[in-house]
């Protein structure tokens, strides 16, 4: 699916009046039984749970867990890297949540382009965060920090997986000795699925 036809389907879902436009996070306070939420146009929301979904550079990962440190690269090609200087897979983090704040997608699992699987990953989060809270008395903190964590454990297995599989798809794109076999990928796709095993959408969620 493209992602304008999954963006589209994703906003007919959502009734109207629930999504904000121009809100940049400035403070968050996080609370036993809320977070608060400070916006750059002076305003403040309070909602039971936060999810930061905010993409690689994520502003509720750096408000929460500090600024992720840069690599600098005397060469890019691009907005890339040279082809034989491809990066390592970033060591993923411990822990995506604190409190009532978790994070989904590229702010909590950052991935390579390569696999293009960065789109699949967040709509799975989404689908476990909703999973673990479903039933849940949001006025319960430990329940609610409980249920963040089950969220964590069912994912982090499967996105380190993916995370990997899309830097080992950059480096056979780039490096001249696999380019046969990248060919082969290429040419037979569905060849990914013996790569990607359990991964498998029909299965992901057994």
């Amino acid at each position: 699916m493209l992602r304008p036809d999954l963006y589209k389907r994703m906003l007919r879902a959502i009734p109207e009046g629930i999504i904000q436009f121009s809100k940049a996070v400035e403070k968050i306070e996080s609370e036993p039984h809320l977070v608060r939420l400070h916006f750059q146009d002076g305003t403040a929301s309070e909602v039971e749970f936060l999810v930061g979904a905010d993409g690689i550079s994520s502003i509720i990962r750096k408000r929460f867990w500090g600024a992720s440190p840069k690599r600098p690269r005397n060469l890019h090609v691009t907005g890339g890297y040279p082809f034989n200087d491809t990066p390592k897979a970033e060591k993923l983090r411990e822990h995506w949540s604190k409190g009532r704040a978790t994070l989904s997608g590229n702010a909590a699992h950052p991935t390579s382009p390569y696999a293009t699987y960065g789109a699949e990953m967040s709509t799975c989060d989404g689908y476990f965060i909703g999973q673990c809270l479903a039933g849940l008395d949001l006025n319960e903190a430990f329940a609610v920090e409980k249920a963040l964590q089950k969220y964590e454990s069912k994912r982090l297995a499967h996105t380190s997986k993916q995370v990997q599989a899309a830097v080992n798809l950059g480096q056979m794109v780039h490096h001249s000795m696999l380019r046969p076999v990248r060919n082969l990928v290429l040419d037979y796709i569905w060849l990914l699925q013996s790569h990607v095993g359990e991964e498998n959408p029909r299965e992901i969620v057994a």
